[in-house]
């Protein structure tokens, strides 16, 4: 299977159970997930063939509109190595 990245909000209330939202549902893994300040998260995905760092912002999650932002554009060529 594959990786997804999920956000668990915990209650208000004591007795009440933690909350969890799908955030990815790519084919592909995606992981190492880190919240932002803002509500926005930055995450690890294979989803273009080699990891790279995406962007959701607030309140997004791959599939609302114009979420997730590609960071970065890491693509190495066959003569190159990549670890993970």
């Amino acid at each position: 299977g594959n990786a997804d990245l999920w956000r668990m909000d915990l209650p208000a209330g004591a007795g009440q159970e933690p909350v969890f939202t799908q955030l990815t549902r790519s084919s592909h893994n995606d992981g190492d997930g880190f919240g932002l300040p803002d509500g926005s998260v930055v995450y690890m995905s294979s989803r273009d063939g080699t990891n790279n760092v995406y962007l959701l912002g607030p309140g997004q999650d791959d599939g609302t509109s114009g979420g997730p932002k590609q960071l970065t554009f890491f693509k190495p060529s066959a003569q190159e190595v990549t670890l993970g």
